[in-house]
């Protein structure tokens, strides 16, 4: 009895049996095992569907008349050359089909994820129990035929009567359109990826808490956007002083609470690649100087972009931005910006002890312990520092040695899948450094 009576979770996933089922193109065999599954409609709190446009209506039809205890609704519809099967059981050069989804406003879901499920956006089409909402279209769809053009604008009026929402991610590839403010109160995470003209857009008109993590990815991101997204970074930063508690909120997740990744896309153009450290980050220092870690990962943005990433415009910047950042402790790197020569520049004198007249000189970032470099390509042969392009290990020993003697805080280190760690460098960097190095897994077919 008490089998009966236990929750259920359903995840129907046909992406890949249309090339290993050849049965499964008779509907008669897919929908054998849906009506099985809808003796236990009444315990399911949790349905997951990946299927063909129309096996998916029509499993939806007959399943979804009476499910009270659902609260997790996943739809990914796939479309298929009828009779041609291809590699993964879809074919991405189908346009979308519009998919019947059943009425869920009265139902007490809490999360929905519709990938692919175009349907038609009107007031209280969605509960309002919501708390994570996914809506995402793949890139390579078009819209489906003889449809109603569907805006920004008619998404956020059906969110904006979502009072509990708390996750929101958006890849909709929509137009936008002008609409007004929509306020979030309850929102925790949201995360857009989408063109940077339509990402910029929904964040200069969604009213959110200034704790919400927020994940933006942006296509096809111009130099013509520059200005409006640092405009956008200044109000953010500013509402943040509205928020009590704000030290656990840096120490935490203060690296990653504006996750830019600048992506390129078709008849795409070279981007302004210093605009962070040029624009953005100057209007930022009372935000910037509370920063505790500090990632660097990619480059696009940061000017890496190109093979060799020394270019003494951009040393300028990283300086500047290094020498506003006192209480960065921990620093994690996957980009070469010859950080060593910039932490072993003296910033000037400073009296070793409290009314002595011994002085010792001072160095940017003070209160580091940490350094992690991740998928670092190290130079192995030193050469001249004006000729240098690329950071050795023995630049870091150079570095850490002197920063050592001048009485900065002990620095760890890891190398993590690093290469062009020579041995004896690894060694001399040792003897100034605890060094933890992960290297990468063998490859068994040598």
């Amino acid at each position: 009895m008490r089998s009966k009576k236990s929750s259920l979770e359903v995840r129907l996933d046909d992406t890949r049996v249309f090339e290993t089922i050849p049965g499964h193109q008779d509907p008669s065999v897919q929908r054998s095992s849906v009506q099985l599954l809808s003796q236990h409609v009444e315990r399911i709190t949790v349905l997951s569907l990946a299927q063909r446009h129309q096996d998916l209506e029509y499993t939806l039809s007959f399943l979804f008349d009476s499910v009270p205890r659902l609260r997790t609704l996943e739809l990914i519809a796939l479309a298929v050359t009828p009779g041609e099967p291809v590699a993964g059981g879809w074919d991405r050069s189908v346009p979308s089909m519009r998919v019947s989804i059943p009425c869920i406003s009265t139902s007490p879901l809490k999360r929905l994820v519709l990938r692919n499920c175009q349907f038609g956006w009107a007031p209280n089409i969605l509960p309002r129990t919501l708390t994570h909402l996914s809506i995402l279209t793949d890139n390579y769809r078009s819209p489906p035929k003889d449809s109603q053009t569907t805006i920004y604008a008619d998404i956020l009026d059906v969110i904006a009567t979502l009072p509990l929402l708390a996750h929101l991610h958006l890849q909709c590839h929509l137009p936008a359109a002008a609409f007004e403010e929509v306020s979030l109160p309850r929102l925790a995470n949201l995360q857009i990826d989408d063109h940077a003209q339509t990402c910029l857009y929904l964040l200069q008109h969604l009213v959110i808490p200034a704790a919400a993590t927020i994940n933006i990815r942006l296509q096809s991101f111009f130099a013509t956007y520059i200005s409006e997204l640092t405009a956008w970074l200044a109000s953010r930063t500013g509402a943040e002083k509205c928020i009590p508690n704000l030290r656990p909120y840096r120490n935490s997740r203060y690296d990653r609470d504006f996750a830019i990744d600048t992506v390129t896309g078709f008849g795409w153009r070279e981007p302004d690649s210093n605009w962070v450290l040029r624009d953005a980050l100057p209007r930022l220092w009372d935000w910037v100087q509370n920063v505790t870690t500090l990632e660097v990962i990619g480059g696009g943005c940061f000017g890496l972009r190109n093979c060799f990433p020394f270019m003494p415009q951009r040393e300028v910047l990283w300086r500047a931005l290094l020498h506003s950042m006192p209480n960065i402790t921990r620093i994690v790197m996957s980009a070469d910006i010859r950080l060593p020569t910039l932490l072993a520049e003296p910033l000037g004198r400073a009296n070793a002890h409290d009314g002595g007249s011994v002085q010792t000189l001072r160095y940017p970032l003070p209160r580091l312990t940490a350094i992690k470099l991740v998928v670092f390509a190290f130079a192995r042969e030193p050469k001249a520092v004006d000729m240098r392009k690329k950071t050795s290990l023995l630049d870091w020993r150079d570095t850490l040695r002197t920063r050592k003697n001048a009485g900065c805080a002990d620095v760890s280190m890891v190398l993590s899948y690093c290469s062009g760690v020579v041995e004896e460098h690894l060694a001399l960097l040792r003897e100034v450094a605890q060094v933890e190095q992960i290297k990468s897994k063998p490859d068994w077919d040598q």
